[in-house]
């Protein structure tokens, strides 16, 4: 392989410069608090099978610290950003030959991962460089079973790591291995490699077996010739969901249960290990020098604790002697051991028994000293302190004679090291105790330093050895003492270098016998904690060690009895021995009394609540009311001391189990009271417990949530401040709730809890799916997320799908609001509850929030924005997605947070603020809402509790090929649900006045976008989704019944039939489509040279044959001046004069056409780049007049439109509209009439519409018109004021009575060069004159008339005959309205709205008439197979298609390029290419079309 290398090539910035500020934030990063300095010290090279991704590893050394570190920064780079690495994002380099490079943190990089495990398992080696330059040599070297490893299926990055990082690969056969990397290189062999290796190739399975490494051999810079090698990477066997010894001893140890038998078998595995270390690996005889060197290093720990112990110094002598007669003492050989060994490193594995881990010794010890031979006694040593450490704990839980584990330690300690010497022979009891004591003395360095209140225990160890030195039993029988658990904890060994299961606990104060550790090893670790990323970083509940135990208490389980007394047996206390409550409140609580006990709950079911794996935490924890009894149950891990403060009652709880604390008092009567928590640093905690509050959600909240019927989702789910009154004052908090049924626990995290859900599980309701926990003194701006136990046993953290507000980008939490806005627009919403929007004026300007103009937040552009839309008179504005996204250059079309505006411009108060201003003003707003789709980001939506929830679980009806989106479950009743509150959510909570539906033919069309064999039929065998039909459906309905007045608008770009008409007639019920046809067959009008446009004069005349057929909008949107498709004026030809006046014309003839008009931001100025979302509008063009000229044109010509009800009361009728001539196709000229309903005399104000698109004026053009007399010029695009020639009627001219086009009079008109005008009445016509004439007219039988529309239906009569006979369009249902099924199948349930409406907004309109007429426009055939690019934005080919090329066919037929039919339309029509030679709505497409067609497709690939 190779790896092409551009030498010349320059970077900016270049890579240190990125890669500088990134590493100072990362956890592996050793100097923290400073950035770097970083010199690149060496590199090699990967090569990505399929060439798309640059993947390169980087020595970098960081010259500032203390000692030189040098790192390993895998990284890769991408010529496209990938939305799915987000969270891996470093940043981007320019690249002056590949142009911008995308560069990700290596391990993170699906396409990394598997070239790392493909290399070592394959003995694999670094890609050539194409310039031929070799920085250094790196070497798969494979194990005996590395050859049967499957293909990789998947790869995830565990969180929380320090000195590495280790990514868990799951294999196509379903195995799964875990690979470490080395963050922090040091030089020479590793020993966790070398000596799990080792134990591996000599078949001994008590260690993960090492199935692959990577080792490298490198230079320090090219001019270096010291040769160093260093091992990379290695991969081992993975064994989740398993528990570790220390969690086996400690609750063997905590119900006093007899352990000899574990103790015994870990005894004999640990000399098994050390025996075959011994024989695989070289030992060295016990010479002067090592025993001298190793006594040393006992005096140094001896002074260290003298120093930070003082109360040992009586002992200093006899310490000094002890370790001093170590020197005569009989020493063994020196052999390879573990060196950090103790209980938390010792797996419990069902069917192989004990598994050690991490034989990478002391982590802060340098790699010579770690790979050195030791003493083996030194590891017996620390197990055996380790079981003091157990022992010890019960007794700090436990006090007085209940909590004595002395007897329990000393008899695991003797069956410990029989089973040891079963296998080895006697251990040297004096050789023994030395290193039990240097064991000790070091951990009295360590709780002096940490926890002095720990100290007495490993002191009194120390004075118990010294004062029998002689009785081995004192050594390994004394107190409980306790050995630093992960010695990573202490400073002296590196507490920045310990694993993700270590604990911060003070009651398990051990640094050394917690779970395995991470230090440069490979620990096997479960992921049972795993965190967002769906890996498993297993930090510890604060107060309990980690454990792989998925052990889950159910909801609605009788706890048993405990097997023995409270305090001992079964974990429980009774605690009224050490109750100081009062006896003044006895008609409530009864005095606390030795004979009250806490009610019993079995350890089990204990462990489930503090592992976070319990389903119903309040059956366990708060307060409990029985037989007479109130129990208290309280997680407080870490607590010194607990009391329940009732008022004039308290009660001091016991700890019970793992950071559990239990009480109880006599009473009959639930008390209010208060939890007050010590901790070691005396400080006091009062607070409330979540666990004493009713659930937030009732029964007929949860029963419409099962149904998928609840309208107001958003006011019961998520998070919600609310204040509950009490005795005791009222109580502030939040109530948290979220739906994830395939959970078996749920966890609520967040600032107000360091991000540890210990403390705070959820409870599941019922077979809801919906896990609540009310938490008190929760307040606004709280930062959350819930931690789901998924099923698969991986934790993952999940952003809130219901959340309101949103970290901004690229922190992804969600955060605690509230609404306080008060609204001001109670006149418009009054008004707009009054009037039909679908038949009032709509201008609407289009607008993308971050590149109006940027660096505004919502409040600063209810300003601006405000203003600038009022003074040019837009009705409405539309707003590219405000919902919260994570990527900016989606424009808003990848959403994660549904319910959340966009945090970047603010919090959802100021939103409103923005909507009130726009309302104020008399603008309208409508949203792009997009439920077509959603994002792929692992901390949202996607695989929500650890399966396929709110996405189909059939990728070919859940994955989104051409977008790389994933696609809802529409036929999933929750999920439905949630997609119909979030458009009420947008409309009733924002005032939103509509939503424009994004993407509405990717959902309708099972095939959309897929090949054959890539789609699954309906049930009825065809291409429809009935179950986004469904959704649709009921989304319009319900909205149009909740919210009167608003308009629902579908960007669909097929010809789907209905989609406009009411539900109760089979339509979809939206009240607006966009006319995509329109807008391809002007734009590509206007777009040709005005010579040429006479040949295709039709192009602007062919939308009125289907106009009415649907309540269209005229788009001209975003996604016409993006992706290389030039702005609105470059798309215009001629030179730049020619440009400006194609613009001013082309605008007041969409104007004028029937349909409501939508214009995209920069337009309306004639901005000539075209729009980029990273940059605001050319704002400065407004000081050229010719641009200004454009813009002030824009504004008279909404004033004009808005002042006349012509333009826009009849847009969806043909009463409303009249051709005068169609066919001036020499002159490029048409004259048509726009219409209002008739008035009480009859009179229907008219606007007569002349345009021109001709490169010169025509003079003494005859017109015909329905009134005499005198016509005002109202509009004319070619006014000086507005940069044109000038050329004009002179303000008016005079109606004769000349019949002419068929109507009764005309008028000679001039019209200007690339130019439209606009005319009307000058006076109010006397209608008796007007009646009389006519009746005059139709008696003469006059018959001039030219009507376009008629021979333009007849020119279409051939092609209608030709393809009528298509049998594979929509379902007949969809079409005839009849009614479609349920999702239960019950027939008759689609097309019945919520309220028994029509569900849609023009239920008053005769649809089914306009629908046939769009079904016999141009084919005779609705579109049946939609290949619609809508672009979703700022993503090329490779990542989601560009939706930008809205053409809903490919042409006549033909593909790309021009030449074949199209294969996949033959199946769907009957006729090669389907019959289809037309664009979106039957647009015209014609020879020349092609090239322009496919360069613009070229251009977006590009």
């Amino acid at each position: 392989m190779v790896a092409e290398i551009h030498s010349g090539a320059t970077l900016s910035p270049g890579k240190l410069e990125l890669l500088t500020p990134w590493v100072a934030t990362q956890r592996w990063f050793q100097a923290k608090g400073r950035e770097p300095h970083l010199r690149k010290v060496s590199a090699f090279r990967f090569e990505d099978p399929a060439g798309e991704v640059g993947l390169e590893v980087l020595f970098l050394r960081d010259l500032d610290a203390e000692h030189e570190t040098t790192y390993q920064v895998p990284v890769t780079y991408r010529g496209e950003r990938a939305p799915e690495l987000e969270h891996a994002f470093i940043g981007t380099i320019e690249h002056s030959a590949l142009g911008t490079r995308y560069v990700y943190d290596g391990p993170h990089d699906p396409v990394f991962a598997a070239v790392l495990l493909a290399t070592m398992a394959s003995g694999g080696t670094q890609a050539e460089r194409s310039d031929g330059v070799v920085e250094m040599s790196v070497a798969g070297r494979p194990g005996p079973q590395s050859a049967d490893l499957a293909a990789m299926r998947s790869a995830t990055v565990l969180r929380g790591e320090q000195s590495n990082t280790s990514i868990i690969y799951t294999l196509d056969d379903g195995e799964q291995l875990i690979a470490k990397l080395f963050r922090v290189l040091n030089v020479g062999a590793n020993p966790d490699i070398e000596v799990t290796g080792a134990l591996t190739s000599a078949g001994n399975t008590h260690v993960p077996a090492l199935l692959a490494s990577l080792s490298g051999s490198y230079t320090e810079g090219r001019h270096s010739r010291e040769q160093l090698v260093a091992d990379l990477a290695f991969a081992q066997e993975f064994m989740p969901d398993v528990r570790d010894a220390w969690r086996e001893a400690l609750d063997a140890a905590r119900e006093n249960r007899d352990f000899t038998d574990g103790a015994r078998e870990l005894g004999r595995t640990t000399a098994q290990v050390h025996r075959t270390l011994a024989e695989v690996l070289p030992s060295v005889e016990a010479d002067t020098d090592r025993v001298d060197a190793l006594v040393d290093e006992m005096h140094e720990r001896a002074a260290a604790a003298l120093n930070d112990a003082p109360q040992l110094a009586e002992r200093a002598t006899q310490i000094a002697h002890r370790i001093d007669a170590g020197r005569s003492a009989q020493w063994p050989r020196f052999q390879r051991i573990h060196g950090d060994y103790h209980l938390g490193q010792v797996l419990d594995v069902p069917g192989r028994g004990w598994v050690l881990l991490d034989f990478e010794g002391e982590p802060l010890r340098p790699l010579e000293e770690r790979s050195a031979p030791d003493v083996a006694v030194r590891d017996v040593a620390g197990m055996l302190r380790s079981f003091d450490y157990a022992g010890g704990t019960i007794e700090n839980e436990i006090a007085g004679a209940d909590g004595d584990r002395r007897a329990w330690v000393s008899a695991a300690q003797d069956a410990f090291l029989a089973g040891y010497e079963s296998e080895l022979g006697a251990v040297d009891r004096d050789l023994l105790d030395l290193f039990v004591l240097d064991k000790a003395l070091y951990e009295c360095s360590y709780e002096a330093r940490n926890r002095p209140d720990w100290l007495s225990i490993p002191a009194d160890a120390v004075g118990r050895i010294l004062t029998t030195s002689t009785d081995s039993s004192a050594t390994h029988g004394e107190a409980p003492t306790m050995t630093p658990a992960d010695e990573d904890d202490a400073a002296p060994t590196g507490a920045a270098e310990r694993s993700t299961m270590t604990s911060d606990d003070s009651t398990t104060p051990t640094p050394a016998s917690m779970s395995p550790s991470d230090t440069n090893g490979a620990p096997l670790v479960s992921t049972q904690d795993a965190d967002a990323s769906g890996a498993a970083p297993l930090v510890a509940p604060q107060g309990a060690p980690a454990t792989g135990d998925t052990t889950v208490a159910a909801a609605g389980d009788k706890p048993e009895a405990a097997a023995s007394d409270a305090g001992s047996g079964g974990g429980l206390s009774a605690a009224g021995e050490t109750s100081n409550a009062s006896t003044t409140d006895a008609s409530a609580l009864g005095a606390a009394s030795p004979a009250v006990t806490p009610s019993r709950v079995e350890v089990s079911e204990l462990d489930a609540v503090v592992a976070g794996e319990h389903r119903d935490p309040h059956r366990v924890l708060g307060a409990h009311v029985e037989n007479g009894v109130i129990t208290f149950r309280v997680v407080r891990p870490m607590a010194r001391g607990v009391v329940i403060d009732m008022g004039e009652t308290v009660l001091e709880l016991t700890h019970e189990h793992d950071g559990i604390w239990a009480g109880a008092i006599a009473g009959e009567y639930m008390p209010d009271y208060r939890v007050i928590t010590t901790y070691d640093d005396r400080s006091e905690h009062r607070g409330d417990d979540p666990y004493r509050f009713m659930p937030t959600l009732g029964e007929i909240d949860l029963h419409l949530i099962g149904e998928g019927r609840h309208e107001e989702l958003w006011n019961v789910l998520g998070a919600h401040v609310r204040t509950y009154p009490s005795i005791k004052g009222d109580v502030t908090g939040t109530a948290f709730a979220v739906w994830a049924p395939n959970a078996k626990a749920v966890r609520v995290v967040g600032d107000f809890n360091h991000w540890d859900g210990v403390g705070h599980g959820m409870r599941t309701l019922g077979e809801s799916g919906v896990w609540e926990l009310f938490v008190p003194d929760v307040r606004e701006g709280t930062a959350y997320k819930f931690e789901i136990l998924c099923s698969d046993g991986v934790r993952r953290a999940k952003a809130d799908p219901m959340a309101r507000l949103a970290e901004t980008a690229p922190a992804t939490a969600s955060k605690v609001t509230s609404s306080h806005y008060e609204w001001n627009d109670d006149a418009w919403m009054t008004k707009r509850a009054e009037t039909n929007a679908h038949h009032g004026p709509m201008s609407t300007y289009e607008v993308h929030l971050g590149s109006w103009r940027q660096g505004l937040s919502y409040r600063e552009m209810a300003e601006h924005l405000v203003n600038y839309v009022k003074d040019l008179g837009f009705t409405h504005v539309e707003f590219m997605p405000v919902m919260e996204h994570p990527y900016p250059p989606s424009w808003g079309y990848h959403v994660t947070s549904y319910y959340a505006p966009n945090s970047r411009f603010g919090d959802p108060d100021d939103f409103k603020f923005l909507v009130d201003r726009l309302h104020q003003e008399g603008i309208g707003v409508i949203l792009d809402w997009v439920p077509g789709h959603f994002a792929t980001d692992e901390w949202a939506l996607a695989r929500f509790d650890g399966q396929a929830l709110y996405e189909h679980p059939d990728p070919r009806k859940g994955w989104h090929p051409e977008w790389g989106s994933n696609i809802f479950d529409y036929g999933r009743p929750q999920v439905r649900n949630f997609l119909v509150a979030n458009a009420l959510y947008w409309l009733e909570e924002f005032h939103a006045d509509g939503l424009r539906v994004d993407g509405v033919a990717s959902m309708l069309y099972l095939n959309y976008a897929r090949k054959d064999g890539e789609w699954v039929p309906n049930k009825f065998g065809g291409q429809e989704n009935l179950e986004a039909v469904q959704l649709l459906q009921e989304t319009n309905a319900t909205a149009y019944k909740r919210t009167p007045g608003a308009v629902i608008i579908a960007e669909e770009s097929t010809s789907w039939p209905g989609i406009t008409r009411s539900t109760d007639t089979g339509g979809l019920g939206f009240g607006l489509k966009w006319n995509m046809g329109w807008m391809h067959d002007s734009l590509d009008y206007v777009a040709r040279e005005p010579i040429y446009r006479q040949h295709h004069h039709h192009d602007l005349t062919f939308a009125l044959v289907y106009a009415f057929s649907e309540q269209f909008v005229l788009p001209v949107s975003h996604d016409e001046v993006v992706h290389g498709k030039g702005s609105l004026l470059r798309k215009m030809p001629g030179d730049r004069w020619q440009q400006l006046a194609n613009v001013r014309a082309y605008l007041a003839y969409m104007w004028a056409h029937p349909g409501k008009q939508l214009l995209f931001m920069g337009s309306e100025f004639a901005q000539e780049a075209e729009w980029a979302d990273g940059r605001s509008l050319d704002w400065w063009l407004l000081d050229q007049p010719a641009h200004y000229g454009v813009h002030a044109m824009m504004k008279d010509l909404n004033r004009a439109y808005r002042e006349r009800p012509a333009l826009w009361a009849l847009d969806h009728s043909e009463e409303g509209f009249s051709w005068i001539n169609a066919d001036d196709a020499g002159r490029n000229a048409y004259t048509w009439l726009r219409f209002a309903p008739a008035e009480a005399d009859g009179y229907r104000p008219v606007v007569a519409i002349a345009a021109n698109f001709a490169g010169n004026p025509h003079h003494g053009v005859r017109v015909g018109l329905p009134h005499l007399g005198t016509w005002n010029e109202i509009v004319n695009t070619d006014a000086e004021a507005y940069g044109g020639s000038g050329v004009g009627n002179l303000g008016s001219v005079e109606a004769e009575e000349i019949p002419w086009d068929g109507q009764p009079y005309s008028a000679e008109i001039t019209m200007p060069p690339l130019g439209v005008v606009w005319f009307e009445p000058a006076t109010r016509p006397d209608m008796t004159q007007v009646a009389a004439h006519t009746a005059t007219e139709q008696a003469g039988g006059a018959d001039s008339s030219s009507t376009a529309t008629a021979r333009q239906e007849n020119t279409m009569s051939d092609q209608n005959a030709a393809t009528s006979s298509s049998d594979k369009q929509p379902s007949e249902a969809l079409i005839a309205g009849a009614p479609l099924e349920d999702a239960a199948g019950n027939p008759g349930a689609l097309d019945q709205p919520l309220d028994g409406s029509r569900g849609g907004a023009q239920a008053e309109d005769a649809q089914g008439a306009a629908g046939d007429q769009q079904a016999r426009s141009r084919t005779g055939v609705p579109a049946t197979h939609p290949v619609d690019h809508a672009d979703e934005g700022g993503f090329d080919v490779e990542q989601t298609e560009s939706k930008a090329h809205e053409r809903a066919f490919t042409p006549a037929g033909e593909d790309e390029t021009g030449d074949e039919p199209v294969e996949h339309l033959k199946d769907i029509t009957g006729t090669p290419g389907g019959g289809l030679d037309e664009d979106v709505e039957g647009g015209r497409w014609g020879a020349d079309d092609e090239a322009r067609d496919a360069a613009d497709q070229t251009r977006q690939r590009d």
